[in-house]
């Protein structure tokens, strides 16, 4: 620095110094800004003309959200009426089956086959039928509901893989009423000491009867069934289940209470079938063929309780008394 220079600076008040050097600063910024933004034009000149200005700020804060469907160039998506309105984490159809009358006696399986001991002894001396279970507070056990629709959306990427067991306790099959995806595996087990069958009839797969010996084991997958189907033991005639198998999830039977609940339903109207072994398609007045359409939205669906006359959950003819 020379002496004309020194002389000038310290004449200078700091305060002057260091707004001169801010401003000198923000010129050389904003030089470098322009030169930046002319060379983008350049590149890309129909982006510069057309896109809005975005502050750095909003662009951060506000990102594009993420879409797993392809673009179409602002054209609405042929897909996109397939989907639910929802997500179905959330969304259940909840009731509860009471029959509406004294809870009827179930019969003994020694008082209809006095037989049935001396075939299988570990059988315990007051086991009863299992057609209709209806509980001391008047609950009434596997009623299945499922949703009837056809066009009912769901992710088979994410069908269950898990194995449905059915296995012999105190001289019956269990579960007595039980549900299957096509995607699971059918584990039937024999853990009695003596060889058990087990037979059943369908609308749509074949029909099987096979021979499980002590031990022994049998695996299958089924294709779905329109309505529920039995299975049997020729060998102990009062063993025996229901099974419905279907493609999607949205499917329950009511527990002892009488209670039952349909998870991860899309949201929509959806109809459903009501099915109990005794009488087939559980009809009331209000549900002709038992059957019903309902509004499934987001949350809990109550349909709560729902009483069942005596009538319309009469067993068929002596279907009580072939055991």
């Amino acid at each position: 620095m020379d002496r004309n220079a020194y002389r000038l600076a310290a004449r200078t008040n700091p305060g002057d110094l260091l707004r001169l050097a801010t401003a000198i600063a923000l010129a050389l910024s904003l030089i470098v800004s322009s030169r930046a933004s002319t060379a983008a034009e350049v590149k890309n000149p129909v982006a510069s003309a057309h896109s809005p200005a975005v502050a750095p700020s909003e662009k951060a804060e506000n990102p594009p959200e993420k879409t797993d469907e392809p673009q179409t160039d602002g054209q609405a998506n042929p897909k996109a009426a397939e989907r639910p309105a929802a997500k179905t984490n959330s969304n259940c159809l909840v009731g509860r089956f009471v029959y509406d009358g004294d809870p009827p006696e179930r019969k003994k399986i020694s008082a209809v086959r006095e037989a049935a001991h001396a075939l299988l002894p570990s059988l315990p001396a007051d086991a009863r039928i299992e057609t209709l279970l209806v509980d001391k507070n008047k609950g009434i056990a596997n009623v299945f509901v499922y949703v009837r629709s056809k066009d009912v959306p769901f992710d088979k990427t994410k069908a269950s893989k898990d194995t449905v067991r059915v296995h012999v306790a105190d001289g019956q099959f269990s579960p007595h009423a039980m549900t299957l995806q096509s995607s699971q595996t059918l584990h039937v087990e024999n853990t009695l000491k003596k060889p058990i069958n087990f037979r059943s009839r369908f609308w749509v797969n074949e029909n099987v009867n096979f021979l499980i010996i002590v031990g022994g084991e049998h695996r299958t997958q089924l294709k779905p069934e329109p309505i529920p189907v039995r299975y049997s033991c020729d060998i102990y005639p009062w063993m025996h289940c229901w099974m419905l198998v279907t493609d999607h999830p949205y499917v329950a039977t009511s527990d002892a209470s009488g209670d039952f609940t349909i998870r991860d339903l899309p949201q929509g109207e959806w109809e459903f079938q009501v099915w109990h072994e005794q009488v087939g398609n559980l009809t009331t007045k209000a549900w002709p063929k038992g059957r019903f359409k309902f509004d499934v939205r987001e949350g809990t669906n109550d349909l709560g309780t729902i009483e069942i006359e005596p009538d319309q959950i009469k067993a068929r003819a002596k279907l009580d008394e072939e055991f």
